[in-house]
């Protein structure tokens, strides 16, 4: 069975691999900066998109596709490292005692920043979702070719009587299947503020996760310049001699 002395040992080799290797993790977004997110003209971002459209409206933004999966994974590791450093301080939380309580108001605080933290990173996952819903929508009010399946089922019931086994009911249902192809076989003029839709969703998301990797990067710097400053107080509230069970201050 595992116990929290053991939980807390992980805890502390887990914080120090985050802090050794934190100028990896930054460098590793900013690069993805570099690669996915370089520009800031929204208009050349647009024209381009709407050009890759018309040439393939029903497919995924090719350009985008690999940004979103550097963007997921990048947010999600961020939460988990910004989880282990909260585990920390909790672990580290000294037992109540009346004094000498300013270590515990720096955990405090630390952790709230934290918890803040996760939760802004939380809802920059969100976007992701609601962007495929809305391009999805979008992309179906362009009018696009497509084959569609009706079914008509008709019933018939009849009932004779007087016979020689007495009254019969009888019954018969068919089902009859028809497919038909609706729709344009490609883009036409009057789909070009749809077309200008969906190309502008595009730049919307690139934006937002252009933005929110800033973010990203911004508030995981915060985290650490706060943990690194004040690793001492984290670690040991209540000074070298004071008492650090876990507990209520």
């Amino acid at each position: 069975m595992t116990s929290i002395k053991q939980i807390k040992k992980e805890t502390v080799k887990e914080v120090d691999a985050i802090l050794s290797n934190s100028g990896a993790r930054l460098e590793e977004m900013s690069n993805i900066l570099k690669i996915h997110f370089s520009s800031t003209k929204l208009s050349e971002i647009g024209a381009t998109y709407e050009s890759a459209i018309a040439s393939q409206p029903e497919g995924k933004n090719t350009s985008l596709a690999p940004a979103v999966e550097s963007y997921l994974d990048i947010i999600s590791s961020t939460i988990d490292e910004m989880q282990t450093l909260d585990r920390y301080i909790m672990l580290h939380t000294p037992q109540m005692e009346d004094g000498n309580n300013f270590g515990v108001t720096v955990q405090m605080m630390v952790s709230k920043a934290l918890t803040d933290s996760r939760e802004k990173m939380a809802k920059l996952l969100a976007t992701v979702p609601t962007y495929h819903s809305a391009r999805a929508d979008a992309i179906d009010k362009l009018g696009l070719q497509k084959v569609v399946t009706s079914v008509t089922k008709t019933e018939s019931a009849s009932t004779s009587t007087g016979g020689a086994d007495g009254d019969e009911k009888k019954g018969s249902t068919s089902n009859v299947e028809e497919e038909k192809t609706v729709g344009s076989a490609g883009i036409e003029e009057r789909m070009t503020l749809r077309l200008v839709h969906v190309a502008s969703l595009d730049v919307q998301f690139y934006f937002q996760l252009r933005s929110g990797l800033l973010d990203c990067r911004d508030t995981y710097l915060m985290i650490l310049d706060n943990v690194e400053k004040n690793k001492a107080k984290l670690t040991s509230p209540k000074g070298s001699g004071g008492s650090n069970s876990m507990g209520m201050y």
